[in-house]
């Protein structure tokens, strides 16, 4: 997505809660996610076969827990 004069190229989501979404290469997609889409990496975790990544795709703070 190439920034046009005149138009913001922040984020491309505004505000987006989660989106699950399967993955074959979680590292790949994650690079996706940060690479291409500006997204950050909150944390990424691989424990008993399963692989799990977290990635913010806007600048909203999250929600304590």
């Amino acid at each position: 997505m190439a920034c046009r004069p005149g138009v913001s190229c922040g984020m491309v989501f505004e505000s987006l809660d989660y989106l699950y979404t399967p993955s074959r290469d979680v590292a790949a997609d994650v690079r996706y996610f940060t690479d291409v889409l500006g997204g950050r990496l909150a944390f990424a975790i691989e424990d008993m076969g399963t692989r799990v990544a977290m990635v913010e795709l806007n600048d909203a703070p999250r929600p304590s827990s």
